[in-house]
């Protein structure tokens, strides 16, 4: 045990130390270069650096099936060397230069990485398959046992073609792939035997590290972790635009926020997303404002920008921000070889995203991009006219406002009229996402292929749904925040939160692109949106209390409804706070396991589009190395499929029949079955539905009754 641990903190100080506090002495070895970085900020730069280069070397080991923490450390040991041996030729030193922090900013995030783990390290136990979150968990494992991010399986090639629709799901007409093998996992059409994982791989990386080093509790933990050092960029970037309380009191309420806390237990890409984008716009925002060294701060805002197109399909509006920068270059036309440090890493890395999602995610790009193109040309084609048509007029007003402007406003500056309609438009916008279009609007249904039925569409109430979470006064403050921000606040610091945080709330506000089932479809929100209100709300907050033109009683209001919005978030959160969905989960899945014999194989019995199959068969296969097979009972063809046992079981391969005591369904092979045991899970989860915020814990069940093939029997059949 003690060796494990010290092994482990071992590769952690290489993993997320030690390359980056080399890269960061490079530009701070001097008292010049690194006079404008403070000591805990040299730290973070260090921990974002190097786990930049462990992810990036994680996933291309992956992707050529060489993953494993022995290559993982030789690579980084090669690459910190490398990386040392030119900062001591050209500086003679690997120390840095930096800023000491004082004692209160040590407490402070001292207190902000405490707080964090005491409320995050309670990680959900989603280990079963069915959905996202056990999907993640189980492809970060399967990398860690294999080594490879695309899965061979060699038996499926064996099977008769005629027999495949009985043994997979098919999809719907016109998806990039015919089957599935299990949900979240895409069968190849081209390559036999071939499996290919949903979701980009990013995070999976980042979960088979954790799975090598802890087993199943550490690649649940990497969240966490995540989430953690999320809460500490979010104050670092607040502190450093608008100031420490302003930077404080943004960590304190994404502390306690309850989506903030229920998704940082969470398995999913959105902690990993929300770290990459605000130290992103952190960085991106110091070398904005001529911070030193600026080719440090544009390396990290390069990298982290890039890497968000590793972990999550939806980052193309984040494509604003180096459009936005490029076009400020072209105007200025000033451009310097320090610029080569942000544009090189994040042209490479979405090059890279790009070659991946082509290469080794094509099923689940593919599939994706086929229908979001042409959904916003038909959705925003009317906005994108209006946006052309109103640049035009404005353009020309512009140019011949000598005789439409009023002589008393003819000389004010235009950014401040800029600013004001801005302001007007914000509050105008969340007025009707709030009160009007939640009335005009009615919901819908629409169809799920996934769960074979009808899902509620309820996307006219999105705002007040997020107020489930973040309090109607939460809402409200934002949106002064927000208008605070666009009136008081310099346009050349703050367009990078104003591009992200705005481009992401009118996106989701406007179309969650999720089953709206609470809390599951709030995940939209925790990348982006959650820390944009956040920090709008904290600004509000820390503007009351400093410059409102009547400071005692701006002080009052200001604690008044920081007080009423904490404690709402408490009394509201208290359910989430409480929770561990799944608690138990991993230990029953491997008592479950031990029921079956070593490669064995197992056929689902359920009709249900996402059951027994989905929900144990996933973990089973790729978490225990058995075979699972979720039954297609209305394209069965059992003569076929008693035919492909009998060479299983001559193989040498047991074969075990598990039903779900729900199901109708006859059971296949019924006169060789020999009962092995049963399904019995019960655990429990945050209540599930649509209507309101969940106010309940409710506990899922799965039953059945495992039987195994008998062999003998089988044979004689034969």
């Amino acid at each position: 045990m003690t060796a494990n641990i010290v092994s482990t903190g071992l590769f952690l100080a290489l993993a997320l130390v030690l390359p980056g506090y080399l890269v960061v002495s490079g530009f701070t070895n001097t008292q010049v270069s690194g006079a404008g970085l403070e000591t805990i900020e040299a730290l973070f730069l260090s921990i974002v650096l190097s786990s930049a280069l462990t992810g990036i070397v994680g996933l291309v080991l992956a992707q050529v099936g060489w993953f494993s923490l022995p290559a993982l450390l030789i690579v980084l040991l090669l690459v910190s060397s490398a990386v040392a041996g030119v900062v001591w030729v050209k500086r003679r030193t690997l120390s840095w230069h930096v800023t000491s922090s004082s004692r209160i900013e040590w407490l402070t995030v001292s207190l902000i990485v405490l707080g964090a783990a005491v409320l995050f390290l309670h990680p959900h136990q989603y280990v079963f398959g069915g959905g996202d979150a056990g999907v993640y968990v189980n492809v970060g494992a399967n990398l860690a046992q294999t080594g490879a991010l695309l899965i061979e399986e060699p038996l499926l090639t064996e099977i008769k073609a005629d027999l495949l629709p009985g043994l997979l799901r098919e999809q719907y007409p016109g998806a990039a792939t015919r089957f599935i093998r299990l949900p979240g996992f895409y069968l190849s059409d081209t390559v036999p035997g071939l499996v290919i994982p949903q979701f980009y791989p990013l995070h999976p990386v980042w979960l088979g590290i954790g799975y090598r080093l802890l087993g199943v509790s550490g690649a649940l933990s990497v969240t966490p972790v995540w989430a953690i050092f999320s809460v500490v960029a979010i104050y670092l970037y607040g502190r450093s635009l608008f100031g420490q309380r302003t930077g404080w009191l943004a960590a304190l309420l994404l502390l306690i926020m309850p989506l903030q806390v229920y998704f940082a237990r969470y398995p999913t890409a959105e902690p990993i997303t929300q770290f990459l984008i605000w130290t992103c716009v952190w960085a991106f925002t110091a070398f904005g404002r001529g911070r030193a060294p600026c080719g440090l701060w544009r390396l990290v805002s390069g990298l982290t920008l890039g890497q968000v197109f590793l972990a999550r399909v939806d980052a193309l509006p984040l494509l604003l921000i180096p459009l936005g920068y490029g076009f400020v270059l072209l105007k200025r036309r000033q451009w310097s070889k320090s610029e080569w440090w942000f544009w090189l890493p994040l042209t490479s890395l979405i090059g890279y995203a790009f070659f991946h999602g082509l290469v080794f995610s094509r099923p689940y790009t593919v599939g994706l991009y086929r229908w979001i193109f042409p959904f916003f040309w038909r959705q925003f084609r009317l906005l994108v006219v209006v946006c052309v048509l109103g640049g035009a007029l404005g353009f020309w007003l512009l140019k011949r406002r000598q005789w439409w402007v009023d002589s008393r406003v003819r000389h004010l500056p235009w950014g401040l009229i800029l600013r004001y309609g801005a302001a007007v438009t914000v509050v105008g916008l969340a007025i009707y996402a709030y009160f009007v279009r939640p009335q005009m609007g009615n919901a819908s249904l629409k169809a799920d292929w996934y769960g074979g039925s009808q899902v509620v569409v309820t996307d006219h109430e999105n705002l007040v749904r997020l107020g489930w979470y973040w309090s109607p006064l939460g809402i409200g403050l934002a949106v002064f925040g927000g208008v605070l921000l666009l009136c008081n606040e310099r346009w050349s610091q703050s367009w990078p939160l104003w591009i992200t945080g705005g481009a992401f709330t009118l996106l989701y506000v406007y179309r969650i692109f999720n089953n709206p089932f609470q809390i599951y479809a709030m995940r939209r929100y925790v990348p982006v949106v959650v820390p944009f209100f956040v920090l709008a709300s904290a600004y509000a907050v820390s503007w009351l209390w400093q410059r409102a033109a009547h400071q005692k009683i701006g002080r009052l209001v200001g604690v008044a409804l920081l007080v009423v919005l904490v404690a709402w978030l408490v009394w509201n959160g208290r359910l989430i706070w409480s929770q561990v969905d799944y608690v138990g989960a991993v230990e029953k899945i491997a008592h479950l396991a031990g029921v079956f014999e070593h490669r064995a194989i197992v056929l689902f019995v359920d009709e249900a589009p996402v059951g027994l199959g989905a929900v144990l068969g996933t973990p089973l296969q790729y978490l225990y190395g058995m075979t699972a097979f979720d039954l297609q009972e209305d394209r069965l063809d059992v003569d076929l499929l008693g035919e492909q046992v009998t060479d299983w079981i001559r193989a040498g391969r047991p074969v075990y029949v598990v039903k779900n005591q729900a199901s109708s369904s006859p059971l296949p092979l019924k006169e060789c079955l020999v009962s092995a045991g049963s399904v019995q899970l019960d655990t429990p989860r945050l209540e599930q539905t649509y209507a309101h915020a969940p106010s309940a814990v409710q506990h899922v069940r799965y039953e059945g009754e495992i039987y195994l093939v008998e062999p003998a029997c089988q044979l004689r059949r034969e």
